[in-house]
């Protein structure tokens, strides 16, 4: 959890922060960024593509240095471009390949790293080019749960780290909690990136269940890494970012019962909550 303590030290989000270039219009707000899988399976595809492109290129011009240094020296750094080129790409049909057919086809923690790091990256090349970041990342998130269900599929604990935002609307915060409290999960309200990672190395749960913006998971999830699994919901924002939000609560439940039951689950019983 040392990283996480860092990155603590160093955070410095807040409630809304991530929404400041909002000037409040919602017509000029795009609230309804629900984006199928495909949309950053693509971009995901053509990052690592243009990863080894550009490794390669850099392998070659420095090809005459490498000759100088030593004669077997091309050879060697060869055989580590190749090693390593082939590891990226037989990872990355194992996602694109297990995300199409929804099974897991050795679908690794190497392979949910590599997708977490090419998610901001994409995001801004994307947005370039006129593709809404916040639909691109409601893509990666996607993905990414499916990936956690693939890598933890049979993970099973009692000790689970529900986060909720601030924004989110009275009705929606009785459900949630109603639904965290049945699990016994542990429930906190974080105001930002920081509260929420704070919280997270206090509790240092073994499952974290969360409720933002795209914008706030992916961040989290960035800072997490695959030390915890997490499941991302994004809330639902019809009356704009940090304002009386709305979540889908059958998805909530799953995601609580995933780790709690597993792939299969059972009916649950209600039982006390944690303290919060």
């Amino acid at each position: 959890m040392g990283g996480i303590r860092e990155k603590v030290r160093r955070s410095r989000d807040y409630l809304g922060n991530a929404w400041e270039e909002w000037d409040g219009d919602l017509t000029r707000y795009d609230w309804k960024v629900d984006t199928p899988k495909g949309t950053f399976l693509l971009l995901f595809a053509l990052f690592w593509i243009a990863a080894v492109g550009v490794l390669w290129l850099a392998w070659y011009l420095i090809l005459p240095r490498l000759q100088s240094f030593h004669p077997r020296a091309p050879l060697l750094s060869g055989l580590l471009f190749l090693v390593g080129g082939a590891t990226v790409v037989l990872v990355s049909l194992s996602v694109i390949l297990s995300v199409l057919t929804n099974r897991n086809l050795l679908v690794t923690r190497l392979a949910l790293f590599m997708l977490i790091l090419a998610a901001k990256p994409m995001a801004r090349i994307a947005g370039r080019f006129g593709l809404s970041q916040d639909r691109v990342w409601n893509s990666f998130l996607k993905i990414h749960n499916l990936l956690v269900r693939f890598i933890d599929g049979e993970r099973r604990t009692d000790k689970i780290l529900v986060l909720l935002p601030r924004c989110l609307a009275g009705d929606a915060r009785k459900r949630l909690t109603a639904i965290a409290e049945r699990y016994r999960c542990l429930l906190y309200t974080a105001g930002g990136g920081s509260e929420a990672l704070a919280k997270v190395r206090s509790v240092q749960p073994r499952a974290i269940v969360a409720v933002a913006c795209e914008r706030d998971l992916i961040s989290g999830i960035r800072d997490v890494g695959t030390n915890i699994p997490v499941l991302a919901i994004p809330n639902i924002r019809d009356n704009g970012p940090c304002r009386i939000t709305h979540v889908d609560s059958e998805e909530f439940e799953r995601a609580v019962r995933f780790f709690t039951e597993g792939t299969a689950p059972a009916e649950a019983e209600p039982a006390t909550a944690n303290p919060v």
